[in-house]
């Protein structure tokens, strides 16, 4: 029975943090005209925002020219914004959204980097909270947001966390970058040299970029910052 009580009890925890973790990476996404246009018409940005993991938003005075889904939710002119807000937009059309608006994505990078952040779902990049921002054949970038479970006894965030969020990004990197002929990959070599750290609530950026592409080698090389200062470097070889 004692037993039984401990894992019941671990099992709410787990609970607990992933109901934050659903919250934290949940966003709040303003749409122009086209997103609107695209839904109708592009079954992958239909089932994305049907399963409603994000809030999506939409202008009242957008230039709407199909029927308007319930999953979209109206902005009233005169009231505010969502806190926080992306600004969701094909990156073909001509909208108002202003193309210096910071936090901005188009349809097609949100289609790509939403099965990527699905594969870290119930793993350990889910676990610490870990999501991508963007990617290419040599570039990903990712972020999360410190959480009082990850700070090491010392009340800073654990190295370990670092260095799981450059191995990651590495890693996505190298599967998405790999040759065409390559089925998996393996970590060879990894160094990390850390400069600073940082406390819980901060948002932790991971830029990984990809160095050398041989034949059966690659060389990334990952760094992982705060927006006050750089945490840590680490070069890594695959």
């Amino acid at each position: 029975m004692f037993s039984l009580l401990i894992i019941n009890r671990n099992l709410r925890n787990l609970q607990q943090i992933s109901c934050r973790l659903l919250s934290s990476l949940s966003k709040n996404y303003i749409c122009d005209s086209s997103v609107i246009e695209a839904y109708h018409t592009n079954p992958q940005l239909k089932s994305i925002i049907d399963r409603q993991e994000h809030q999506f938003y939409y202008h009242a005075d957008s230039k709407i020219k199909q029927e308007l889904p319930s999953v979209f939710k109206q902005i009233s002119s005169g009231s505010h914004s969502p806190k926080k807000p992306y600004y969701l937009t094909n990156s073909t059309s001509e909208n108002t959204i202003d193309h210096t608006t910071s936090n901005k994505i188009s349809i097609d990078e949100f289609i790509k980097i939403t099965p990527w952040n699905d594969r870290g779902k119930g793993k350990f990049p889910g676990l610490i909270g870990m999501e991508i921002l963007s990617m290419s054949h040599d570039y990903v970038s990712c972020q999360l947001k410190i959480r009082e479970e990850l700070l090491a006894p010392n009340g800073y965030l654990h190295a370990g966390v670092v260095v799981t969020l450059a191995d990651t990004a590495c890693g996505y990197g190298c599967m998405y970058s790999k040759p065409s002929k390559a089925k998996s990959f393996t970590t060879i070599e990894l160094k990390s040299n850390f400069i600073g750290t940082a406390k819980a609530q901060a948002v932790l950026t991971c830029e990984a970029r990809l160095i050398h592409q041989g034949k059966t080698t690659q060389v990334w090389d990952a760094q992982m910052y705060t927006i006050d200062f750089i945490l840590a470097h680490v070069p890594r070889l695959r």
